[in-house]
C-alpha cells in the first residue's frame, strides 16, 4: 500500500493515502488532504469517494469544505460521503440546506440526505418545501427525511426496522443510498 502512494495514476495514489489516512494506527496523510483541494476535479472527487468507502472520519472537514467546490459531481460526492459518515456538523448543514434550490435533483437528493442525518430541526422548514417537489426522487428523499427528523431518538430505530428497511428495494437506485445513510445514522444513534 505504501509503494501505491508514488503511483504515476494519482487517483490510485489517492485511495492509497486515503486507506491508510482511515488506519487508527496511521496519520492523516498530506498527501490524502492535498488531494481535496487539487485542481483536477477527478482528484477531489477520488478524494471524497475514498473517505466515503473507507469510512475515514478524519476527513469530514475537507469533505465540508468540497461543498463549495466548483463542480456539481464532486458536490453532490461530498454530501453523500458527509451523509454516509453521520457527520452532523451544523456548519456543514448551513451549506447543504442552501444546495435544496439547486436544478440537479441529484443534488438535492444527496443534500435532502445530509440533512437527514444532521438531523437538526432547523432544516425542517426546507425539507418540507421539498414535500411539493415534482421529481419522483427528490419528492421520496423529502419524505424520508421529513418523517426521520419527527421521531425521537428512541422511535428512529422502530422506525426504520418497520418502514425504511422493507422499503428501501422499491427506492429508486438513487435514493438507496439514502435509505442506507438513514439506517446507517440509526444505528450511530444506538451507541
Amino acid at each position: 500500500l505504501e509503494k501505491r502512494l508514488k503511483d504515476n495514476d494519482r487517483r490510485i495514489a489517492v485511495q492509497a493515502a486515503g486507506i491508510l489516512s482511515g488506519r487508527q494506527d496511521h496519520p492523516y496523510l498530506d498527501s490524502y488532504k492535498k488531494a481535496f483541494s487539487d485542481a483536477d476535479s477527478a482528484i477531489r472527487l477520488e478524494a471524497a469517494t475514498t473517505a466515503l468507502k473507507m469510512n475515514i472520519k478524519k476527513a469530514i472537514p475537507d469533505l465540508i469544505a468540497l461543498l463549495n467546490d466548483r463542480d456539481t459531481s464532486v458536490k453532490i460526492t461530498a454530501v453523500a460521503a458527509l451523509a454516509g459518515l453521520g457527520c452532523q456538523n451544523l456548519e456543514a448543514g448551513d451549506i447543504i440546506v442552501k444546495m435544496l434550490v439547486d436544478q440537479n435533483p441529484l443534488l438535492v437528493n444527496q443534500a435532502l440526505s445530509a440533512l437527514g442525518v444532521i438531523g437538526d430541526k432547523r432544516y425542517l422548514s426546507a425539507v418540507r418545501a421539498k414535500l411539493s417537489d415534482p421529481n419522483e426522487l427528490v419528492h421520496a428523499a423529502a419524505k424520508i427525511a421529513n418523517s426521520l427528523s419527527q421521531l425521537s431518538l428512541e422511535n428512529t430505530l422502530s422506525y426504520a426496522k418497520t418502514w425504511v428497511a422493507p422499503t428501501c428495494s422499491s427506492q429508486p437506485r438513487a435514493n438507496r443510498g439514502f435509505v442506507k445513510s438513514a439506517l446507517m445514522n440509526v444505528h450511530l444513534s444506538e451507541r
